[in-house]
């Protein structure tokens, strides 16, 4: 008997999992449909600074969104809202408005993406005065490769500044 190649068994693993991704949405929305609350899992990376919090994210996500900096990179908590669309074969993100409920139009390179964060990240610490926030930077990605669940990525902790780092970057 020829065992299966290793194409065919991607694509058989592939297939399962967009059944899973339809099913979940499904279920989902019959939820909605009845008036019940389904809960959305959440997923809070805890840890170190530079201890591969965002990296790990980015694997578990199969894209790239982050900041990469030496020293701290994740400077403010970023809540990632994903949300599983069939038709979405990239990656397509869009930001919450600061302050707003209302989102803005789709992005779709990583680097762009990390851009944007960037600056949002500088231009409220600086208004603010401080080396690091609790204000969340919210984004929603449609993408067919996940389910509907949320991320956030929160700013490494770490014990004592070191040289020229504010104080308030420690806890």
């Amino acid at each position: 008997m020829a065992r299966p190649s290793i194409s065919s068994s991607a694509a058989a693993a592939e297939a399962h999992s967009k059944s899973r991704f339809e099913a979940y949405s499904r279920l989902q929305a019959a939820a909605v449909a009845f008036g019940e609350k389904f809960p959305i899992p959440e997923i809070v990376a805890i840890g170190g600074q530079s201890d591969g919090k965002s990296t790990l994210l980015e694997a578990l996500l199969g894209f790239r969104f982050n900041v990469r900096e030496v020293e701290m990179g994740t400077r403010r908590p970023l809540t990632l809202q994903m949300v599983h669309d069939p038709t979405a074969l990239e990656p397509r993100c869009r930001f919450q408005v600061e302050d707003s409920e209302e989102y803005g139009s789709p992005m779709v390179l990583g680097t762009d993406i990390a851009a944007l964060i960037k600056q949002r990240t500088e231009s409220h610490l600086e208004k603010i005065q401080a080396a690091v926030s609790s204000k969340p930077i919210v984004m929603r990605a449609e993408y067919a490769h996940c389910p509907n669940f949320t991320i956030i990525d929160t700013p490494g902790f770490k014990m004592e500044a070191t040289r020229g780092e504010p104080k308030n970057t420690t806890g």
